[in-house]
């Protein structure tokens, strides 16, 4: 028996009228401020810790890191979101945490300076400054009586001590010991420094408890030696 002849295909929509349904989603795109940083997550985490100055968040890294641009992606029908996503969720999680303590933040910012890490430590005042954090730095000292200013001084980064003045610290504070950050450059031999701090007022003339000026050092010892 043969086939029969078939000159077309016939088309239920055409005679029905039937239309198969849309599974698509529309999606609209919010535009956020931040660095992409490691994958949608990752960004997220970081702009959360950034504005929501979340302590969890940061022990996830082993420093914090500057952010620029960041994209969210949000399901919507036209105009209203119809899905609260994991990362919304996470933002309002993040957003019932206490914020980080002050000390915190001064460790933070102690780590930076060892390390010579400006962009970090810029990163760091501005995201405190933003939130209005209650966080000082120029006032906070470490179990030694040294200030952020001091530190740099002492490891010669001459770049993170002119941030740091800028910032308003005392260039002729000292610490427990009498110390200032005069003392510091020339007693680890910043000779460049040193002088940087003269032309923008240190006191060549400050005495530590040792009774030496920043031109003697840190100790009679030395001093003695000469």
């Amino acid at each position: 028996m043969r086939p029969p002849n078939l000159s077309g295909f016939w088309d239920l929509r055409e005679e029905t009228g039937y239309q198969p349904p849309s599974f698509e989603k529309p999606y609209q795109t919010m535009m956020v401020s931040g660095t992409p940083k490691e994958g949608l997550n990752g960004e997220l985490i970081f702009r959360a810790a950034r504005e929501k100055r979340r302590e969890t968040l940061s022990e996830l890294m082993s420093k914090p890191l500057p952010i620029r641009e960041l994209t969210l992606i949000r399901r919507a029908d036209g105009d209203a979101a119809t899905e609260f996503t994991n990362l919304d969720r996470l933002v309002a999680d993040l957003a019932e945490q206490p914020p980080v303590p002050a000390e915190e933040r001064f460790r933070q910012a102690r780590v930076m300076v060892t390390a010579n890490n400006l962009a970090d430590l810029d990163a760091l005042f501005e995201e405190c400054e933003e939130a209005h954090e209650d966080v000082h730095f120029p006032s906070m000292l470490d179990e030694f009586g040294r200030s952020l200013l001091m530190i740099a001084c002492q490891q010669g980064f001459k770049r993170v001590a002119k941030f740091l003045l800028r910032k308003h610290f005392d260039i002729n504070a000292a610490n427990y010991a009498g110390n200032t950050p005069l003392h510091f450059a020339f007693e680890y031999s910043h000779q460049d420094l040193a002088q940087y701090l003269i032309d923008h007022g240190a006191n060549k003339t400050a005495v530590n408890a040792e009774g030496c000026t920043p031109y003697e050092g840190l100790t009679q010892k030395k001093v003695s030696e000469v």
